[in-house]
């Protein structure tokens, strides 16, 4: 909304020029790309401000955050004073750590315990990493629910997250708030402080990847001064049993911090190209707002007719604001329709589209199965048909890497790689797997390549480092490469905050010297978004600690619990034994003459 005042900020002169405050809330979500969008958006309401002779003070608030100033400061661009005396009212919480049922899927445990919750009147809430995820809960608890003769509670669940229009989210809303709903299933959607009422019962299925996220989903229960209780059901996988069986540690590691890095070059060059529509842009002027190289950056990085030069003066000279987005950067969206069955169509980005409704897709929305029945990719829209199918569909990619440009810093004996990547996803197939568990069959897709330019660190597995590895007992390179990229799939969130969907990880062949490997971690948003980065100083960590996990592990060649916690990971694709002695070797260079 704020992005199309500017637009239009002529019209809301007496708005701009009477300001005083301006109230950020839940500041902690303002990080990765969607912060640096808002951090630009900031100095661009400043700008206008100014130009209505206004000085607003910020005031900021957030729960769950461990550099509140030097994100805020970093968020506005201006000085803050920290106020850190928690006056909200809450009552006693009670969090319990379930480990996960080996007879039974965590899914499976997160639906038997939310229709329980129901069944006892206790308004619950549960949280699912993914809009699938949420989807397959929220329609195995109605199911269990009718089986278990409670069809009157049928109707008590509904899921929740982004996708629906403005008006069926705030109905859902209102059905929590005044008590009509007893459970919903949500992404972190309303991990925010959306006004649902007092609730009873939290249920996490799954670690959340941060402790932020943590504490936000398990406080969404009890947020006034009542009881209330949070679960939080591990999956199988190193990193969630860790901290299952350490529950001193869990309850008392620290809050992460958040990362807003404002060099994407194209987040950067939309905002500018919207400040010059909203008044031109004064390099000498506006550097104080959009940073001291911005002339060198605008003749280096700006060039299209529609941004023209006079006299040392920029202007845009069309429409650009709708064409921006705020949440991420710009790509184009796709609509999933059923006009027989849901009255608005659900937006999705390309990247979702191709995962979530691909032609042959199982599609989830409000506790039913819809199966894609087409993807038109000129018009962008994919055709979907209502079905009772006793199954659910997982994409599958091809990832490729090449690198564009490289710097090096050392550890030891060993010299880790950082800068530009080319990264290139292709979905070429999906799998389909029973609701109960297990592949019923795979089928091809043929659809277009996505390449994205941005930042990244790698580790260079050179021949030197393939002989140590072989000296040492190993004998499958690959399988142990493999092995890395799936274990630093899920220790990448024990060193920074990130979404899943913010980092990528890949291994395979260097792209540049045939006979040495690679395993690259990647901000997977054009441009980048200075999350990679930030494992730069933790990499011997991580290295450690990935070696730490496997071998806690009991077993002998690799278990749900550590290598194949994913359906995605192939049989016999990977080697634990291979990957212990890889990470060992890493290690021992990394330690050497420090």
């Amino acid at each position: 909304m704020l992005h199309r005042m500017l637009e239009h900020h002529g019209l809301w002169e007496r708005f701009f020029s009477k300001l005083r405050f301006i109230v950020i809330d839940e500041a902690h979500t303002y990080r990765g790309i969607f912060g640096t969008n808002v951090a630009y958006l900031m100095r661009r309401f400043k700008r206008i401000c100014k130009y209505y002779h206004s000085q607003p003070t910020f005031i900021l608030s957030s729960a769950t955050i461990s550099n509140a100033v030097e994100l805020g400061e970093t968020l506005i661009d201006g000085p803050l004073t920290l106020i850190d005396k928690d006056g909200s009212p809450h009552g006693e919480k009670y969090f319990a750590l379930m480990k996960n049922d080996p007879k039974r899927s965590t899914n499976q445990q997160t639906i038997e315990l939310l229709a329980e919750c129901v069944k006892y009147g206790c308004q619950t809430i549960c949280f699912g990493g993914s809009r699938k995820l949420v989807g397959l809960i929220s329609k195995g608890t109605v199911n269990l629910l009718s089986k278990e003769g409670h069809p009157d509670l049928m109707n008590k669940v509904e899921e929740y997250r982004a996708g629906y229009s403005p008006e069926e989210r705030a109905r859902k809303e209102k059905l929590l708030k005044n008590g009509d709903l007893l459970g919903v299933v949500s992404t972190n959607a309303l991990e925010l402080g959306i006004d649902v009422g007092s609730l009873d019962c939290a249920i996490l299925s799954g670690y959340p990847g941060s402790m932020m996220s943590t504490w936000q989903q398990a406080g969404r229960a009890g947020r006034k001064n009542t009881k209330s209780l949070v679960f939080l059901i591990a999956y199988n996988n190193p990193l969630e049993m860790y901290y299952v069986e350490r529950p001193a540690y869990f309850f008392t590691r620290p809050i992460e911090k958040a990362v807003i890095d404002l060099q994407n070059t194209e987040v950067r060059r939309n905002h500018l190209y919207c400040a010059a529509y909203e008044r031109p842009i004064n390099p000498r002027e506006d550097s104080k707002y959009f940073g001291s190289d911005l002339e060198s950056f605008i003749t280096d990085h700006c060039s299209t007719w529609l941004f023209q030069n006079a006299d040392g003066i920029w202007y845009y000279r069309a429409k650009i604001h709708e064409k921006v987005s705020i949440r991420g950067i710009f790509e184009e969206t796709f609509s999933a329709v059923a006009s027989k069955h849901f009255k608005d169509p659900e937006t999705l980005t390309k990247s979702q589209a191709f995962r979530e409704v691909h032609e042959g897709a199982i599609f989830f929305h409000n506790n039913e199965k819809y199966l894609v029945t087409k993807l038109d990719l000129n018009t962008r829209v994919a055709s979907l048909q209502k079905v009772d199918a006793p199954y659910y569909t997982v994409a599958l990619a091809t990832i490729t890497v090449d690198i564009l440009s490289e710097d090096s810093m050392g550890f030891g004996e060993f010299e880790l790689k950082f800068g530009s990547l080319a990264v290139s996803t292709q979905y070429d197939g999906y799998m389909v797997i029973r609701d109960g568990g297990g592949v019923n069959d795979r089928h091809p897709l043929n659809l277009p390549l996505n390449t994205i330019d941005t930042k990244g660190i790698w580790l260079t597995i050179t021949s030197e480092i393939v002989n140590e590895f072989r000296k040492n007992g190993g004998t499958y390179i690959e399988k142990a490469l493999k092995g890395i990229e799936i274990i630093t799939q899920l220790t990448i969130s024990h060193f920074i905050l990130s979404d899943p969907r913010d980092i990528g990880v890949y291994s395979g062949a260097h792209p540049k010297n045939p006979r040495d490997f690679i395993v690259a971690v990647y901000d997977d948003y054009k441009g980048g978004i200075g999350i990679a980065y930030k494992l730069k100083e933790s990499l011997p960590d991580l290295i450690r600690l990935n070696r730490d996990f496997l071998e806690r592990c009991s077993c002998k060649d690799g278990c749900p619990a550590c290598l194949y916690h994913s359906k995605r990971v192939e049989k016999d694709s990977v080697n634990k034994n291979d990957t212990v002695i890889l990470l060992s070797v890493l290690e021992k260079k990394m330690m050497n003459r420090l």
